[in-house]
């Protein structure tokens, strides 16, 4: 519910979650807890770092609390995904077990926040341009892990939480998002 500082070679850094915090929150899932714990301390702190800084990218609703804020929360003028107002000087629970998971999936895969969709594999010229693409074009509001993005999803900027219906059967921004990753992450 509050940010945290870890230390990486000497150097502080503002983060979502805390080590001890992760660590319990992975622990307890069968597709993180192996990998999570053969990784060295100095690893996992790094993936939690990683993990916020690509929060940290995306546009968020609201406002930063304060404007010298480092990190993108706390937030003012936020709403949850039941359209109540976020505390001001909260980091949101989905948006801690949003940098859980993306850990997680950092300590799986390193290489997990960067994709090869909608970088450009070739071009030619002969009368037209023609532009072929490495993958699909990543959907903005996608960061390719459907759970991060249900979790992330009622903070974004755009999104229009209060008075929604969220799992009514209607559509939302993420139903038809590409696997790839979304802005901010390449």
């Amino acid at each position: 519910m509050s940010l945290d500082t870890l230390t990486f070679n000497n150097v502080d850094y503002v983060v979502y979650v805390s080590d001890v915090e992760a660590d319990a929150y992975l622990n307890v899932d069968p597709r993180y807890q192996p990998k999570w714990n053969a990784i060295a301390a100095t690893d996992r702190i790094r993936c939690i770092i990683s993990a916020t800084r690509a929060l940290d990218r995306y546009r968020w609703a609201g406002s930063k609390a304060d404007d010298a804020q480092e990190n993108a929360f706390p937030r003012v003028g936020l709403v949850d995904a039941e359209g109540l107002p976020v505390i001001d000087d909260n980091v949101p629970p989905d948006i801690e077990d949003a940098c859980c998971i993306l850990a997680g999936e950092l300590a799986i895969d390193p290489g997990v926040l960067t994709s090869e969709s909608g970088k450009v594999g070739s071009v030619s010229v002969s009368g037209a341009l023609s532009v072929t693409y490495r993958g699909p074009l990543p959907d903005a509001k996608s960061s390719g892990i459907s759970t991060v993005d249900a979790l992330i999803a009622p903070y974004l900027a755009g999104n229009s939480v209060a008075g929604a219906a969220y799992g009514t059967g209607g559509s939302d921004a993420f139903a038809n998002s590409p696997a790839g990753l979304g802005e901010g992450f390449n």
